[in-house]
């Protein structure tokens, strides 16, 4: 899982056939993702709980999400600058997320924030 958020595009197992490594090589060369059947089930058993992000994650995800930079949404929550950004390294961690655009569409989607809130 680390592997596929790092940026990796296919993932097989030491005991790949050739056969199996040949496809996985020809699909990532055309732009594809390749998982192993196996990867792919232990991935897609991992379940998201909106649980997963603290009270205080979720409040500097929303400020983050606002287009306010780390110096501001530090000052909002009268917290480091360094805390902030250690919260959204957890945040993108929690929800497998690279950027903030991507974490904010993922919240959204597991019901971590609402548009509502987003607004306001």
């Amino acid at each position: 899982l680390a592997s596929l958020r790092a940026g990796a595009r296919g993932f097989i197992l030491k005991t790949a056939t050739p056969e199996e490594i040949s496809r996985a090589i020809s699909t990532v060369a055309k732009g594809g993702f390749y998982l192993d059947s196996e990867v792919a089930s232990a991935v897609g058993e991992r379940e998201f709980t909106p649980e997963a992000l603290s009270a205080r994650e979720r409040e500097v995800l929303i400020l983050a999400s606002k287009g306010l930079s780390s110096k501001e949404v530090a000052a909002r929550l009268f917290i480091s600058e360094r805390t902030v950004q250690t919260h959204l390294a957890s945040i993108y961690d929690k929800l497998g997320a690279k950027n903030k655009t991507e974490a904010l569409l993922l919240a959204l989607k597991y019901g971590v924030v609402t548009l509502e809130e987003l607004l306001e």
